[in-house]
């Protein structure tokens, strides 16, 4: 029997499988749904992609939870991240000039960053307004 956990999983990597195919590309599935990589996709020009699909989730306070997949030295894992409450699918962007562009982070007294989000573009602030009514 698939306990609960699993089964989210499952649905959120079939979400993205089909995000994919629907976009063109080839997708092939790990066996067993076991290792760092849950599927590989080809591109129209042969351009083979990794991915490790999560779901998108956030913390109490609000602020999405990242995360990265570096267990294969010297394979990119990008990270699919999948909403099951509006089933939006988004790549992980690791552009940190666009996500600074995005969101205004606070510094200490040294200039560095703290990780504490002091604003949020009106999109992401919206998202949040809804996701906290479904909870």
């Amino acid at each position: 029997m698939i306990d609960d956990k699993h089964k989210k999983g499952l649905r959120a990597e079939l979400l993205a499988q089909a995000y994919f195919l629907e976009k063109g590309f080839r997708v092939f599935v790990a066996l067993g749904g076991l290792g760092p990589i849950d599927f590989i996709v080809i591109d129209k020009n042969n351009k083979i992609r990794y991915f490790d699909v999560k779901f998108k989730s956030y913390r109490k306070d609000g602020t999405k939870i990242c995360r990265v997949n570096n267990k294969v030295e010297g394979v990119k894992i990008e990270i699919v991240y999948v909403d099951l409450f509006s089933g939006e699918i988004s790549v992980a962007q690791h552009n940190t000039r666009e996500w600074h562009k995005r969101y205004k982070i606070g510094k200490d007294e040294r200039g560095k960053y703290t990780g504490e989000i002091l604003e949020r573009d009106s999109e992401e602030e919206d998202y949040l307004r809804e996701l906290k009514k479904k909870l």
